[in-house]
């Protein structure tokens, strides 16, 4: 009962195979074996078009890997270690034909072993069709028409690690084997095969393989039926096809990081270096930077905001990714998942500004996981990428006995221009602009989009998310936000940006709403699910999703010429929960980031009406 846990069958609906002309015989697909790494795999495995059961051979295991965007979707393989662990079926009764395609997904260990391995063989000796793995090659070996020798045809390079699909098409006695969709060999074969199945060791038990197998495919078809572009079961390629189609505008894009910019340094690592100093004791006197890396393949290519105190690294893939989010005070990271950079909502529709989908799980983020992600179908795309110096908020200059500041504060900007995509007619012409800022001597970084309308009819903004960020549940505590968006009570919250502070609760007509808003992620899965009593009862712990957006609204239409920017979000990150170092911190940023709080205006007052004493008061002011 525990194994049958383990081990969920797909239906062939799921399959690009109904356009199709292979009527399949036998389907066996290990995707859902389960969620446990090293799980025993099932003693039977029933293929999906309802008969030819395997039985298994050895104890062979269910790994946590698939190709393509089949891992993204949290699906596996079984694993078969090479000496005795496979699958074998005898079935007289399944109608084998003459026309026969044998495909399989799979991947190899390793690549020593000279001696033919056997991936998946049909039939038995000289009446039998194998795909298998010779050393560092793919191969195909058939029966000689019954007179007991073999034919052996190369089908490509094995390397490691990867996974690739193979296939065999017999049609009229003859064949033609396929690496990845392309052919890449021919043979003759004109004999029948014998009735029975075997995966990962041949008939006898023999040339077993040391690898993984993800799906196995056998169906016959009519004369002049089979069609490789419909027919052959390539589903797990369609993310590699799609990192295909961007690369010569990827290609722009590492161009543009690659040159000089301002406060931007081309390096060959990312330093994780922890920051040594106490920031509130003794000020940080590193300049704000954006670090570019470039691997030598050109594939991993990531961009880094750092001043020292804290870093945000961006990933770029099929399109752009924040992948780490981290306090260098005390090496935290802050990020867990994900999320897009930003959202907008034009006329009814809500479009996500750049991010990466496929994240199989969100509660944390690995690296491994990261070339496989794909662009979400419908996002704004990153197309240009620029670094300046941060922008004056509003005019101000020092007065009223204010300390010395820099104004603007020193600190680098950086601005990342997504398009439209080029496939949605609704918002042609539209751009959106997301800015950063990260300023000298603060663990602090602002946050801004704008909206640009260079189409030829107006649009309608009715709805935005600054920013989206899936915070780890242990630093929500550790991270103040807020915005600019605060005038008179409009952005008080007793949780909110504006730090008010009541006596008990105060009513809803009181104050406003926050830009700011805590809440649980629909898409993070771990945890039991956010119910109305945890959240009023126990104060659900999992709002971990943070959102920067307005109360309501914008809901304002952006003509062509006029952007429509947004409101600032400022995100503090702390390293203590200690209130008075919070408070500490606080203070700092407001001093740097709104100098005119720090303006003193000198106030006296006086009782007497005498001249002279009024006159002496005077003086002393002075």
């Amino acid at each position: 009962m525990i194994r049958g846990l383990f081990f969920v069958l797909f239906s062939l609906g799921v399959y690009d195979v109904a356009r199709g002309a292979v009527t399949p015989v036998l389907h066996y697909n290990f995707g859902k074996a389960g969620n446990v790494t090293y799980a025993v795999a099932p003693r039977a495995v029933r293929s999906s078009t309802g008969g030819g059961e395997l039985l298994v051979v050895g104890q062979p295991v269910f790994y946590a890997d698939a190709p393509g965007d089949r891992k993204m979707k949290g699906e596996g393989s079984i694993l078969f270690d090479g000496k005795r662990d496979g699958y074998r079926l005898r079935e007289e009764s399944v109608r084998w034909g003459d026309n026969r395609l044998l495909e399989v997904w799979v991947k190899a260990a390793d690549t020593g072993r000279e001696a033919v391995q056997t991936v998946v063989a049909l039939g038995d000796g000289a009446e039998s069709m194998t795909l298998g793995q010779r050393g560092d090659k793919w191969v195909f070996l058939c029966g000689a028409g019954g007179a007991g020798g073999a034919e052996e045809v190369e089908i490509g390079e094995a390397v490691a690690d990867r996974w690739v699909h193979l296939a065999a098409v017999v049609e009229r006695g003859r064949g033609a084997v396929w690496m990845d969709g392309r052919k890449s060999g021919e043979f003759l074969f004109e004999g029948a095969v014998a009735p029975i199945l075997s995966v990962a060791v041949d008939a006898e038990g023999g040339r077993a393989f040391r690898g993984s197998i993800y799906e196995i495919r056998y169906g016959t078809f009519a004369d002049g039926a089979f069609s490789p572009e419909t027919d052959l079961s390539l589903h797990a390629m369609r993310s590699e096809v799609r990192t295909t189609r961007s690369a010569e505008a990827r290609a722009a894009l590492v161009a543009q990081l690659e040159a000089p910019g301002y406060g931007k340094e081309v390096v060959r690592t990312l330093s994780e270096e922890r920051q040594q100093h106490d920031w509130l004791i003794r000020p940080v006197r590193q300049a704000s930077r954006l670090y570019v890396r470039v691997a030598d393949d050109r594939q991993d290519v990531r961009f880094r905001l750092d001043n020292g105190l804290v870093s945000r690294t961006f990933y770029l893939g099929d399109n752009i990714a924040c992948i780490s989010y981290k306090n260098k005070s005390d090496d935290t990271e802050y990020l867990r998942a994900v999320k897009p950079e930003a959202r907008i909502r034009i006329d009814t529709t809500w479009y996500d500004v750049g991010g990466l989908a496929g994240q199989p799980e969100m509660s944390y983020l690995l690296e491994e996981w990261l070339p496989q992600m794909t662009a979400a179908p419908g996002a704004f795309v990153l197309e240009k990428i620029e670094t300046g110096v941060p922008v004056e908020r509003y005019p101000w200059s020092r007065k009223f006995h204010a300390p010395a500041a820099d104004w603007p504060p020193k600190g680098l900007r950086l601005t990342l221009t997504f398009a439209a995509p080029g496939d949605v007619p609704q918002v042609k012409g539209v751009e959106v602009r997301v800015h950063y800022e990260i300023y000298d001597g603060l663990p602090v970084i602002a946050k801004w989009i704008e909206v640009v309308n260079d189409g030829a009819r107006e649009l309608l903004l009715r709805d935005m998310e600054c920013e989206v960020l899936a915070v780890n549940q242990d630093r929500v505590s550790r991270m103040h936000v807020e915005s600019d968006y605060s005038f008179a009570l409009a952005n008080a919250d007793p949780q909110g940006s504006a730090l008010m502070h009541y006596a008990g609760d105060p009513k809803a007509y009181h104050v406003g709403r926050s830009t700011t808003r805590w809440v649980p992620d629909p898409e993070y899965h771990t945890w039991a699910s956010h119910n109305q009593a945890e959240d009023k009862f126990l104060g659900f712990p999992h709002h971990n999703l943070l959102l920067s957006k307005l109360p309501m609204g914008p809901c304002v239409e952006v003509e062509a010429g006029k952007p429509f920017r947004s409101f600032v979000t400022f995100e503090l990150l702390h390293d203590s929960d200690d209130r008075e170092r919070q408070s500490l911190a606080h203070r700092r940023m407001y001093r740097r980031l709104a100098p005119q709080v720090t303006e003193s205006l000198i106030a006296a007052g006086i009782t007497s009406h005498d001249e002279r004493q009024l006159k002496n008061l005077i003086d002393q002011m002075k």
